[in-house]
């Protein structure tokens, strides 16, 4: 009987980010692939696990020899760095940081993609992808395996080809596993064809020419125009297929597909064309160093993408909170840089004051240095993604965090009298207020009285448009809608009187269950018509959610009763919430609501009521996070999942009706609660 239910933190979901609801279409062609299942579920979790875990082993194989490798270079590269003027251990730590910087990026997002969405065939090759590919990066040297282990070696070039030969099939078909145009599939046979057919000789682009590891212009062209093709599929995608959900999810990671290639071919391109043998000593080891530095920063770029689409536009229907593996993860790459350029700079700086090798001077003060770093940087890093991802600067009040009483327990204002009423044990305690269950002693019966917050009777202005409100309020009456018997103040509190509804509260009705849709339907139809009701008399609710509909069941029958109409509004208009914030639940609040809830209309609530119809028909909620500002950027930016992929029974005309209702736009959206209930209630066509 009480608005004041916080949200209750709902289970997240499992599955893929719907496409556009407008039209049948679209929801056809969604980025959304379908889960697997049984038999198929445990096959690919499986082999995801084998490919992981040889990933792993090859990876931790390789690092001695690599090390090694860096730390006693061949006899050429030696020579070289003397003639430059730099030291085998400075050349060994940046490359050492770059190739590490590398590994986590692409390790980290593939983790993560598949500890996220390991339902989802699509998700799981994409993590095979990363994670081979930065396995991968350095094991398949033939310098490094061949002498110490021809099987390790083989079984490193195993994985390359599974990282660096499935990349472009990856592009062909990213994000919904389609090949799109369809002619893409033979460019993926002619592709996969070539890779093995190269297998007895190449690394990759690499081949070994006498015994020196080169790129062939032959090699790299062909390479180039796969990867060319792919590119152009996604821009074809992007343009004639691709809604706009779909868009702002993937755009970040084509521009990273995109950078990562043309960095490939820059790179090598320009060692082809200006060959670094040509080069004088100091120019050659200054192209190598720097020119292999940007073209791998350059392939960074497309973990970074996957990342940031998957914090801001949930791609994959990922829903990553920012925990301490992201945080960790972007830290890494800040402090590996930090170390990088202190390590130089500091280098050079005691050479000159010092004289003689200073690599271990520079290498001690480096490290105190991202010591001293890292607690402040960690914390600036978390600040700065609540902020840019999940807009915590709202300075919302984690309403999870608040602590509801237990029916009818003990107020502070129990016992007391308030004009004719006797007030009770409390009902419920929240940003509304609280609410008693009083006696009205005239008439000897029970009601239920809201005592709103107190600095609401401080200004005269506020408490004449209160009594204003209250009476139009109080002038509603409707079959399914909790009616108002009074209002007025004591002692600087204003109440209002409303009726005692001895029922259940649809919130606790649910709790996680799905309702069948016959049942669900009677309910909303209930809500609606209270809705449109007072609508047309220019009343919006905007609080509408499980915990303030009342199931009253009677006789057989169960009516639906929508409680605390209008209460929302004269909190906002009282309290000047309207110019800061909003006030409501979280988990049903529309997106013109979050960002001015001064400007509100009907269709405000009737984003709501899909919220709520989407909850009843799937038993979860469509956003869910741990912080306040999680669930109100996605009901901003974000698709809510496609129902059908949770509850597959539900027809697809329900499903439309449901996303349509939850319309960013409130053009969009149904214009009428009853016409929302009848698109749900449609027969499939």
């Amino acid at each position: 009987m009480t608005d004041a239910q916080t949200v209750t933190p709902s289970p997240k979901s499992h599955t893929e980010a719907g496409s556009d609801a407008t039209v049948v279409a679209s929801a056809r062609l969604t980025n959304s692939p379908p889960p697997l299942d049984g038999r198929r579920l445990k096959i690919a979790r499986l082999v995801w696990a084998g490919i992981a875990l040889l990933s792993l082993c090859i990876f931790l194989a390789a690092i001695p020899s690599r090390v090694n490798l860096l730390l006693n270079p061949a006899d050429g590269l030696r020579a070289q760095l003397d003639g430059a003027g730099i030291s085998i251990a400075v050349y060994a730590a940046l490359v050492t940081i770059r190739e590490l910087l590398f590994v986590v990026a692409f390790a980290s997002i593939g983790v993560i993609i598949f500890w996220r969405r390991s339902t989802s065939g699509v998700a799981i090759f994409t993590s095979i992808v990363f994670i081979t590919f930065a396995a991968s990066f350095f094991g398949i040297y033939r310098t490094v395996f061949l002498d110490f282990s021809p099987l390790l070696y083989t079984l490193a070039r195993i994985v390359l080809i599974i990282g660096f030969g499935s990349a472009p099939v990856l592009i062909y078909t990213f994000p919904d596993g389609r090949f799109v145009p369809s002619w893409l599939r033979y460019a993926t046979v002619v592709w996969l064809a070539v890779i093995l057919l190269q297998f007895p000789t190449h690394e990759g682009l690499f081949v070994y020419v006498e015994g020196v590891r080169r790129v062939l212009p032959t090699t790299l062209a062909l390479y180039a125009t796969f990867l060319l093709i792919a590119l152009y599929g996604q821009v074809f995608r992007y343009r004639r297929y691709a809604d706009g959900a779909t868009r702002q999810q993937t755009k970040w990671v084509v521009i990273g597909f995109i950078t990562g290639i043309l960095g490939l071919v820059l790179w090598y391109g320009s060692q082809l064309i200006f060959p670094l043998d040509n080069d004088p000593l100091a120019l050659r080891m200054t192209r190598l160093l720097v020119g292999e530095t940007l073209y791998l920063f350059a392939f960074i770029a497309i973990p970074l993408g996957m990342a940031f689409s998957i914090l801001r536009y949930r791609l994959y229907d990922i829903n990553v909170l920012v925990s301490r593996g992201i945080v960790y993860s972007l830290l890494t790459i800040v402090l590996g840089a930090a170390f990088a350029g202190t390590l130089v700079a500091l280098r050079a700086l005691l050479e000159l004051i010092l004289g003689g090798d200073q690599d271990v001077n520079a290498a001690i003060i480096a490290t105190a240095v991202v010591v001293a770093l890292f607690a402040p940087t960690r914390r600036r890093i978390q600040r700065q993604i609540d902020l840019r991802f999940f807009r915590t600067h709202l300075l919302l009040t984690e309403q999870q965090a608040r602590n509801q009483p237990t029916l009818h327990s003990t107020g502070e204002l129990s016992g007391q009298v308030i004009g004719d009423y006797t007030l009770g044990g409390l009902l419920g305690r929240g940003g509304m207020g609280e609410v008693y269950l009083a006696t009205q002693n005239s008439l000897k019966r029970q009601v239920a009285l809201k005592l709103l917050p107190s600095d609401l009777a401080s200004k005269p202005e506020m408490k004449a448009r209160f009594e204003r409100e209250a009476q139009i309020i109080a002038g509603i009456r409707h079959p399914n809608i909790v009616s108002v018997y009074a209002y007025g103040e004591h002692e600087g509190n204003l109440f209002i009187v409303m009726e005692y509804l001895d029922g259940e509260l649809l919130s606790h009705a649910i709790r996680g269950q799905r309702m069948p849709l016959e049942k669900a339907l009677a309910v909303l139809r209930d809500i609606a018509s209270a809705l449109d009701y007072a609508h047309a008399r220019a009343l919006v609710h905007r609080d509408v959610k499980p915990s303030n509909i009342m199931l009253m069941h009677e006789n057989g029958t169960t009516r639906a009763m929508l409680m605390d109409f209008g209460i929302a509004k004269i909190i906002e208009e009282g309290t000047g919430i309207t110019h800061t914030g909003m006030l409501g639940t979280i988990d049903y609040a529309a997106p013109e609501q979050i960002m001015s809830a001064a400007a509100v209309d009907q269709r405000a609530d009737i984003y709501s009521l899909g919220v709520v119809a989407y909850q009843l028909l799937t038993g979860w909620l469509p956003f869910s996070g741990l912080s306040a500002g999680q669930v109100l950027y996605a009901h901003l930016q974000q698709s809510p999942t496609d129902p059908r992929l949770i509850a597959p029974e539900l027809p697809e005309t329900a499903s439309i009706a449901i996303r349509r209702a939850m319309e960013k736009s409130p053009d969009k959206r149904p214009q009428s609660a009853g016409e929302f209930i009848d698109l749900l209630g449609a027969k499939q066509g």
